[in-house]
């Protein structure tokens, strides 16, 4: 399926998703080993996907760059209204819409398409840090739950004060993941966004 990191900061924000993409009836198949899971929307905005990847395909059609940027939160809003309307139940896709919103702020929002989806929104406040981590099933709450600590001590030794310290704990945390889950690979791509 995939595994994509956000994290962001009072100043930045950044993505990083890994690039295996398997057939979804049989994890085993590797259908492309260099597949991005994000795609920038504006110039300091991006959509990020795991989950089918017809389905995101789809959505970065719907949503164009936009020089001017987008609503981050009534976009997603938007988007899964129409995902839940459209797209059966069994199919399953994740999206976060992030960046720097039109009052420069850095925020986002994640839709997960379930049985009463709902969006989670994301902003940092002072200098706390905020994260999120969109996997596969094969990441159980209690794989998740280790995630978060091991997230915990990598960013306490790598620090979170510039966007290559946070992107090297991502790198570190893709890698974790890749071990574990088979529908992950250590081929990275990342993005990091700046306020000003």
């Amino acid at each position: 399926m995939s595994f994509v990191s956000i994290i962001g900061t009072k100043d930045f924000i950044t993505v990083m998703s890994d690039g295996l993409v398997v057939d979804r009836k049989d994890d085993s198949k590797i259908l492309d080993t260099r597949y991005k899971k994000f795609h920038l929307i504006a110039p300091k905005q991006f959509i990020a996907f795991t989950g089918n990847q017809g389905i995101a395909e789809k959505v970065k059609g719907i949503l164009k760059y936009n020089p001017n940027g987008y609503n981050m939160y009534s976009t997603i809003v938007e988007l899964g209204n129409q995902i839940l309307k459209e797209v059966p139940l069994e199919i399953i896709i994740n999206l976060t819409i992030g960046g720097i919103n039109e009052k420069g702020e850095v925020e986002f929002h994640k839709f997960v398409k379930k049985q009463g989806s709902n969006i989670q929104s994301f902003k940092p406040i002072n200098d706390a840090i905020c994260y999120d981590f969109m996997g596969s099933p094969y990441i159980t709450p209690k794989i998740q739950d280790n995630l978060k600590v091991q997230f915990q001590k990598l960013i306490k030794i790598n620090g979170f004060n510039t966007p290559n310290k946070v992107l090297k704990t991502q790198k570190k945390m893709n890698d974790l993941v890749s071990e574990i889950d088979p529908t992950v690979n250590k081929a990275i791509f990342e993005q990091s966004f700046k306020k000003r």
